[in-house]
């Protein structure tokens, strides 16, 4: 009996039953990982689709045209269905999947993206998938500035009520028209967001004969002192880029290739006093020769170049209130608006440089800009 009663002092089952616990353990630690890390990436995935379809709807707000919403929308829906959650592509067309939201007042557009993660180790309790979402908001916003700026400017388009000059009517400064602009009697007003019926500036509707005045030829550059199509006579625009010389040299340079440069609105700039005739038509020359076959598609309204928007000769233009400039020479001038144009020639260096004016151009510092634009996410 006392034998029976003697304590069992042999402990490798006690060993045995602890270190099955211990793997089970680890086991089950380690298939949590596992599918929290299938979690984690399905919600990251759901993520980037929802920035994708987001800032893809409200880019539409960059262009001359202003989208209908349900442009908005379906560009926001195209985008997110590029994307995959988890191990299948989102089904664009399912608003229980990809939700979308437009703010056509705000220009901003969210998207709300539903998933499911697949699991591995769950599934042995019977859970396959959990559901994720995810939340993005974009949208389009002033902003005070822009690069890669070409060194000449051009003064923003006005009413010309002032003695019959706008002999046909269209409220264009044609090449057999002289304008003056008179304070207080011609009226001028910026294109600017949100717009309004009353604006005169290049991509308002002001005119009707070009839509916001896409394709619209401009003489961006004169070289005759007495050409019609300059506010004053004796200026011809060129000014002084930062961290640039003043002579010929970096003009030419800064016409041909990008000036990094931050060029900011309301900024004061200097204006050359000369005409540059030499200096601007072998800059044109040499921007030309990047893209020589890029033309103007007069019938789709649009550049026809194997480089798309992305040709050298798609160039960024500063436009100044017409009541900054009243003498000719070196003066300060402030830049209101800066504009994205087609350069579609320069024959001869007596020619004015002809372009194309597109729309609005891309901004990159934060501010209060009009045609400088730029895309982001706020959500």
């Amino acid at each position: 009996m006392r034998r029976l009663l003697k304590p069992v002092r042999n402990e490798r089952g006690a060993t045995f039953v602890f270190f099955a616990m211990l793997t089970g353990a680890l086991l089950s630690l380690g298939a949590l990982a596992a599918d929290t890390g299938l979690l984690y990436m399905a919600r990251s995935e759901a993520q980037r689709a929802a920035e994708a379809a987001a800032l893809a709807g409200a880019g539409l707000y960059k262009g001359v045209e202003v989208p209908t919403k349900a442009q908005v929308e379906t560009k926001a829906r195209d985008y997110a269905g590029k994307n995959y959650v988890g191990t299948a592509y989102l089904s664009k067309n399912d608003t229980s999947v990809v939700k979308v939201e437009v703010f056509e007042a705000q220009q901003r557009v969210r998207v709300t993206v539903n998933g499911t993660a697949p699991l591995m180790f769950a599934r042995l309790i019977g859970i396959a998938q959990m559901p994720v979402s995810a939340v993005a908001a974009a949208r389009v916003t002033g902003a005070g500035g822009a690069t890669c700026v070409k060194p000449f400017t051009i003064p923003d388009l006005w009413e010309e009520k002032t003695g019959g000059s706008d002999k046909d009517g269209d409220q264009v400064w044609d090449s057999n028209e002289t304008w003056e602009y008179t304070p207080g009697v011609d009226r001028y007003k910026r294109w600017a967001d949100p717009e309004s019926n009353d604006m005169t500036g290049y991509g308002s509707q002001f005119r009707k004969d070009y839509n916001r005045d896409q394709g619209r030829r401009i003489t961006i550059k004169v070289t005759n002192p007495q050409d019609n199509t300059q506010i004053e006579p004796g200026l011809f625009f060129p000014w002084d880029m930062p961290g640039s010389n003043k002579g010929g040299s970096d003009y030419r340079a800064n016409i041909a290739a990008c000036n990094d440069s931050t060029i900011t609105l309301g900024r004061e700039y200097d204006l050359k006093p000369g005409d540059m005739k030499g200096p601007t038509f072998q800059g044109m020359q040499d921007l030309i020769a990047l893209d020589p076959k890029a033309t103007w598609d007069e019938a789709n309204n649009k550049i026809s170049s194997t480089m798309g928007m992305n040709s050298p000769r798609v160039i960024k233009i500063a436009l100044f209130d017409p009541e900054e400039v009243s003498k000719s020479g070196r003066q300060k001038i402030r830049f209101n608006n800066i504009a994205l144009l087609f350069i579609e020639e320069q024959k001869k260096q007596q020619d004015p440089v002809i372009a194309r004016f597109i729309k609005y151009a891309d901004g990159v510092s934060a501010g209060n800009g009009s045609l400088v634009r730029r895309l982001q996410l706020v959500e």
